[in-house]
């Protein structure tokens, strides 16, 4: 009897030993998510931003946390920074050294989140690639890059020589640097073509002197708590009111003469995000941020050129991309519109 309980107690021990062995071996084969570190979301700061600061994608970082939204962070948010990328190859370690090399657009990666990564401004990335549209990149682009190229890092100090452009320092908010100028956080917000006020990142150029050839006549103003959108064919300007308040007030590329604007008092019928538009001599996808106000009449962005202030259309009103998304989401079904010399 004693043998046979001997028997059955190694027969036991045995077993507790291959089924421990085969749990180690089950985990070995989990693959496990490295995080190096956490980050506690300052005021001002975006994704994107600290996405750069830790040299990781912002989509990495987003999956990382559960983050469905990029926008929607918080001041005292704990994030978990991955180690590493999120498994795509991402070009961005041919200039490391000084001088100039090239990066390769990855999925999640942007113009401004690129020019942080190498110590550039987005409009000194944008110039050194002959680009005009900071929205208008693709996968597998090839875009040169010349580090230490960038702003002063220095906080509140990186304004250019006219001080009309106040490019973003690290910890900065909207409404920080329009007290600095003067502003309102909706006149800044308004000069940009801004919607979301939380939206700024590192690197960012803004403008914070409107342009000097915007004429505002306040005749135009609709009556209190009424949207209009103004368009003055003879300035190539656009202004949006609400009520007496400028809300966004920038220059547009109208119809030439040979395909001219229409003039005349008529309201927003129609919106769409995106379209297709196909007419005698053009043929353009992905036309952003579409608002018709009389038959085949639109309001939307132009990613194409970057002449604004000069008529370059077949009749609709040429805003930039930023500047359309803006007027987009402001202005509802129904919104009057006055176009006139």
């Amino acid at each position: 009897m004693a043998n046979a309980r001997l028997d059955r107690n190694s027969f036991l021990i045995r077993l507790s030993l291959l089924v421990v062995t085969c749990m180690l071996a089950l985990l070995a084969a989990i693959p496990v998510q490295a995080y190096a570190t956490t980050h506690v979301v300052q005021p001002g700061e975006s994704l994107s931003e600290i996405a750069a600061y830790y040299g990781v994608t912002m989509s990495a970082l987003a999956a990382a946390n559960g983050i469905g939204n990029s926008d929607y962070i918080y001041t005292g948010q704990q994030l978990v920074i991955p180690d590493g990328s999120d498994g795509y190859s991402r070009d961005l370690s041919s200039g490391v050294s000084g001088g100039s090399g090239y990066v390769t657009v990855g999925r999640g990666d942007s113009l401004s989140l690129i020019a942080a990564l190498n110590g550039m401004t987005t409009r000194e990335l944008m110039q050194l690639n002959g680009l005009s549209d900071p929205n208008h990149v693709w996968i597998g682009q090839q875009l040169l890059v010349s580090h230490g190229s960038g702003a002063s890092s220095s906080a509140y100090e990186t304004v250019s020589s006219d001080g009309s452009v106040h490019v973003v320092q690290r910890g900065q908010t909207l409404s920080q640097i329009a007290q600095r100028y003067g502003l309102s956080m909706q006149q800044l917000m308004a000069i940009n073509g801004l919607s979301n006020p939380n939206h700024v990142y590192v690197g960012q150029e803004l403008q914070v002197v409107a342009e000097s050839s915007s004429v505002i006549d306040s005749s135009y103003a609709p009556v209190a708590g009424s949207k209009r959108i103004e368009v003055n064919l003879a300035n190539q300007t656009l202004t949006a009111w609400y009520g007496g308040s400028v809300v966004l007030n920038t220059t547009i590329s109208s119809g030439t003469d040979y395909t001219p604007t229409v003039t005349g008092r008529y309201t927003i019928s129609s919106k769409y995000p995106t379209q297709r538009m196909v007419g005698r001599g053009y043929d353009i996808p992905d036309v952003p941020w579409v608002m018709y106000f009389w038959d085949g009449y639109a309001f939307h962005g132009a990613y194409w050129h970057n002449n604004f202030g000069t008529p370059m259309s077949h009749g609709c009103v040429h805003l930039r991309p930023s500047e359309a998304e803006y007027l987009f989401n402001w202005a509802d079904s129904g919104t009057e519109v006055h176009v006139h010399w």
